[in-house]
């Protein structure tokens, strides 16, 4: 049986703090604007707190305290003491703003066609979505929350409830699918127009969950552009299916270089695909923590990584055109030789994860040559691959899909 804690009558409560707020004619608020430098997630805590607004509060004496305890004479203000700065939160809250429009009538004039009441009615805001509540600001927060923060819908219905408002999933999908269609699609629809205008891209694909869908397993199909493209464009691609015919449809007028792990749904015959060294790294690695692991498998760890620091060093001299393909001719074609006659000359058994590596390595690693000869193609795959990770991320955390068609 739990003892409950006995208190002594009259007792205090050590953490009970009774308000002293001051009279409001004691209070002056000053408020400075923000500052319009944008925050770096480089930046430190303070750094970024001095960007935000700032109000000032003044506290002051009441009026019958402003009086000398000696002589009775008003005190004079010589000065502030130091601020005592504190980060304050607002929570959010939700209101419902009914935009009303006036009608004019002039007195005086009758309609000179219609001989009616000459009237002109003032205009208001255009609802985002037709017959509904939702209004541009709940959108965003709810888009926000979804594809950013990566809060699923079910989570958001608890959020809106504690603000005061029954808003289900099935209607925030509703609407996110809506203003998409309506708003969004002519963006992508430019977006996938400049992409497959481009000369080198990147492809990768990972499983998802959609509800709604015939199939157990969904696949989210990634395109973007190249290292060289000034302001990347990141495409998401939902189908049902893994097969060849999805990347061949969407890239129906693409037909230069794509960069891919060498997965077979990217064997169009058009597209000079341009393998991923990091893919080979990952295989010698995995053979490297085997049970039975070998100075071999370290080996093809150790190429792939001189390979990997000759573009790092491209990178650090900031070389493009002329200049990078001259280094890379001249220090990344040795070590891509050098790796190869290692690769053909190493003796394994094809059932080890060595020896799968070594056959990996083998049928990938001619497309690494295409280097030497385009300046804007990239050692790996990378880039594809971190931009996955944002889904991968609100998949591991319960975010579901939910389309019948591809998107």
């Amino acid at each position: 049986m739990v003892k409950k804690d006995k208190i002594a009558k009259g007792q205090m409560n050590l953490f009970e703090v009774k308000a002293t707020n001051p009279p409001i004619d004691a209070v002056k608020k000053i408020t400075v604007p923000r500052h319009k430098r944008s925050v770096s997630p480089k930046m430190g805590f303070k750094e970024s707190v001095q960007l935000l607004p700032k109000q000032t509060i003044y506290h002051d004496f009441a009026a019958d305290d402003q009086l000398c305890e000696f002589c009775g004479e008003a005190l004079k203000v010589i000065g502030h003491t130091a601020g005592q700065n504190q980060l304050v939160y607002h929570p959010a809250r939700l209101e419902v703003m009914s935009h009303v429009g006036t009608i004019r009538k002039c007195v005086h004039c009758v309609h000179p066609t219609t001989g009616g009441d000459v009237l002109k009615k003032s205009s208001v805001p255009k609802k985002p979505i037709l017959h509904s509540y939702a209004s541009p600001s709940l959108l965003a927060e709810i888009a926000y929350q979804k594809f950013c923060l990566y809060v699923p819908f079910y989570r958001q219905e608890k959020s809106w409830h504690r603000l005061g408002v029954v808003l289900d999933r099935e209607l925030m999908s509703k609407w996110l699918i809506s203003i998409a269609e309506r708003y969004l699609q002519p963006v992508i629809e430019l977006f996938d127009k400049h992409l497959t205008n481009e000369s080198i891209l990147h492809a990768d694909e990972t499983t998802v969950k959609a509800l709604e869908s015939n199939n157990q397993t969904n696949y989210l199909w990634l395109f973007r552009t190249g290292k060289d493209y000034e302001q990347p464009i990141i495409r998401y691609l939902f189908s049902e299916s893994r097969a060849r015919e999805v990347a061949e449809t969407y890239l129906d007028h693409f037909k230069e270089f794509l960069h891919c792990d060498g997965y077979s749904g990217y064997n169009i015959p058009r597209l000079t695909q341009v393998h991923c060294l990091a893919h080979i790294r990952r295989e010698f690695t995995d053979a490297s923590h085997t049970k039975h692991t070998t100075s071999e498998a370290v080996n093809g760890v150790n190429f792939c990584n001189k390979l990997f620091k000759v573009e790092e060093l491209i990178k650090q001299k900031q070389l493009n055109g002329k200049q990078l393909l001259d280094y890379r001719r001249t220090h990344l074609k040795p070590l891509l030789d050098e790796f190869t006659e290692w690769l053909d000359h190493h003796q394994y058994l094809t059932k080890a994860k060595l020896g799968k590596a070594i056959i990996y390595a083998r049928k990938m690693l001619p497309s690494l040559y295409l280097l030497l000869d385009h300046a804007g193609l990239s050692i790996s795959n990378n880039s594809a691959e971190q931009a996955m990770r944002i889904p991968a991320l609100g998949r591991k955390i319960g975010c579901f899909l939910r389309a019948s068609k591809e998107r």
